[in-house]
């Protein structure tokens, strides 16, 4: 006799034979995911920003001047900021920009956004524009940039048109509410420096911090960057040297390790050990639906909240994201959860501030179950906002 109270809880498994499979595993279905001892309906999405400056693609939430909470996003060629209610282009003042921002740091609660094409960009003031980053080096760009400590760091590189895909460039420490004075690697008095961490045919994609160190992410390999002090201030070690990351946005800090969406496998990795995810459930299942030529668009979604991770992906023929794991961290189980052509997603706290009204309901008043006149109540990081460079829009997951 089959316990169908156990339905669900081993998840989405695709790998295994159906002779061998758990009784408690699925093997179809889409937007549900692993909660509470079984399974549970993932919403969909839904609008929740007119108005937006330009097609967004990458974004970061942010603590403003007066402790509100805001998420900055880039477009093609311009920087938005948007308070929950309303957007404003905060592009610098000279000018668009020439390619799409795809890393972020903060430094004493300033935001840093780069490109790999145009200068850094700073917000020293949230009421105004972005700036280039000052004291950053002339005929200089950086495509990955992160922070340990007062300490910015950028990685691959761009120097007078020549780039240098595994140059790795550190700031002498920055005062509290500053940037950095200098990144000159040839000045004895200061502690700016800088390392190429070569193999060349495999560039930087990504920095994450990792407590108070920082791991370098590539496809097939990762570095560790320890503080060390003295004459060369940071030390590099190799740390993975048979597996790396999709993309840029394919490793998140989870509670001090990281989870990874790796070249061949889902994996947890504490800056030493690496653990599948993926193995002997869904792993062959999964790299087989990537897209092989937009594989580099997946990017990985930390939910709080509910204690999961999104590993959203583009299935065949299609540019951006449209479909998406979710890894139960409680269960060590997976859902399944169709997405709206994402570029990127986020949390945080902003709502969906459209009220259900008598005058706007659909159907008899005996069969609706909205409440009138009612907007949300959502705690702080609650909420997961995706970015639709496709469809111009922010929108409301899981709602």
């Amino acid at each position: 006799m089959l316990d169908i109270g156990s339905f669900g809880q081993a998840g989405f498994v695709a790998d295994i034979a159906a002779t061998e499979l758990p009784a408690a595993a699925v093997t179809g279905g889409k937007n549900f995911r692993v909660y509470g001892g079984g399974v549970q309906s993932i919403g969909g999405a839904k609008a929740v920003a007119a108005g937006v400056i330009g097609s967004p693609s990458f974004g970061v939430t942010a603590l403003d001047d007066s402790a509100n909470l805001v998420l900055l996003y880039g477009t093609q060629n311009k920087l938005g900021k948007w308070d929950g209610v309303q957007h404003f282009d905060i592009t610098r003042t000279s000018g668009a920009y020439t390619a799409t921002f795809r890393s972020a740091a903060f430094l004493s609660g300033i935001p840093v956004l780069t490109n790999g094409s145009d200068v850094p960009q700073a917000l020293l003031n949230f009421s105004t524009h972005f700036v280039d980053l000052p004291n950053w080096p002339i005929n200089t760009t950086a495509g990955v940039i992160c922070s340990i400590g007062p300490i910015l760091v950028a990685c691959d590189i761009t120097k007078a048109g020549q780039r240098f895909p595994t140059l790795v460039k550190w700031s002498t420490p920055a005062d509290p509410g500053s940037v950095p004075a200098s990144w000159d690697e040839t000045d004895p008095t200061v502690d700016a420096g800088e390392v190429d961490v070569g193999g060349l045919r495999n560039p930087i994609l990504a920095a994450v911090r990792l407590r108070e160190s920082c791991l370098l992410y590539r496809q097939h390999s990762a570095d560790i960057m320890q503080y060390v002090g003295g004459q060369f201030v940071f030390a590099f070690k190799n740390v993975l040297s048979n597996s790396g990351v999709l993309g840029p946005h394919c490793a998140v800090d989870v509670r001090g390790t990281h989870v990874l969406f790796g070249t061949d496998d889902l994996l947890m990795f504490d800056g030493g050990t690496a653990k599948s995810l993926g193995n002997q459930r869904l792993r062959r299942w999964l790299y087989s639906q990537i897209d092989i030529t937009n594989y580099a668009n997946s990017f990985v979604l930390f939910n709080d909240v509910l204690n999961e991770v999104w590993f959203c992906f583009p299935t065949s023929s299609s540019s951006v994201c449209n479909m998406a794991l979710v890894w139960s961290i409680d269960t060590n189980s997976f859902g399944i959860v169709e997405l709206p052509q994402l570029a990127f997603a986020l949390t945080g706290p902003f709502e969906d501030s459209t009220l259900d009204t008598f005058d706007g309901a659909v159907g008899d008043f005996d069969s609706d179950s909205e409440v009138f006149d009612n907007a949300p109540l959502v705690a702080a990081g609650t909420n997961l906002i995706g970015l639709s460079e496709q469809n111009t829009s922010i929108v409301l997951l899981d709602s």
